[in-house]
């Protein structure tokens, strides 16, 4: 989110449907078929092109490059959590089934673990900076609301509609990612963003009807 601009990443997050029908072949044991990179094919046509005519040319080529990157890593990363998070309620790696509070407490605080080293050495680094009231309430939104509620929310529509089903809903983010980042950042809409999406949106959907016709054969 630092290197681009946050209505392409909004846009680039919704390849997780895709990365989560792929992965759910080696993590679940689903079938998999050349329909479905095809699906994959166009989705990497329509990030290429939100990547490379992107409007918020305000933001150097080089940096939207890094960040876009980053950001179809973590569309990877949370594809692949969203089958493994499957995979333990359904009791796939031992005896017992996970509740989704369960995942997601153990999630957190493995993270917590994982991210405290390195704030002690920024800290020790660049000394301590107190947020802001406006910054700390920004902390507590991030924290409390889109990161532990939203993701036990999740997690819970995981357990319910299953991996691809519930990855789907990640439409709804391109809709508030553009319109906040034009609301709130001064970001630019253009006619590219429309075409990237929809690029994006006919490669998801080849892989989520094939998924479903395979699932069903």
């Amino acid at each position: 989110m630092f290197y681009t601009a946050a209505g392409d990443a909004s846009l680039i997050i919704t390849f997780n449907p895709i990365f989560t029908v792929i992965l759910a072949a080696p993590l679940l044991g689903q079938p998999i078929s050349r329909k479905m990179f095809l699906g994959l094919f166009c989705g990497f046509i329509g990030v290429g092109i939100v990547t490379g005519w992107s409007p918020n040319t305000q933001i150097d080529f080089e940096d939207r490059i890094l960040g876009d990157l980053l950001i179809l890593c973590a569309s990877f990363s949370w594809a692949a959590t969203t089958n493994m998070t499957k995979r333990l309620m359904e009791g796939r790696d031992g005896e017992n089934n996970y509740t989704a509070l369960e995942i997601v407490v153990w999630y957190s605080l493995i993270g917590t673990i994982m991210m405290t080293p390195f704030v002690i050495y920024d800290v020790l680094g660049n000394g301590l900076i107190l947020p802001t009231k406006e910054g700390l309430l920004a902390i507590v939104y991030l924290g409390a609301l889109s990161t532990v509620l939203a993701y036990y929310w999740f997690t819970i529509g995981i357990e319910k509609l299953g991996a691809t089903a519930a990855s789907s809903y990640i439409f709804l983010v391109p809709l508030f990612g553009i319109l906040g980042g034009w609301w709130l950042l001064d970001e630019n809409l253009g006619y590219t963003i429309i075409i990237g999406f929809m690029m994006i949106l006919i490669g998801v959907r080849i892989v989520q009807i094939e998924s479903a016709r395979l699932n069903t054969s």
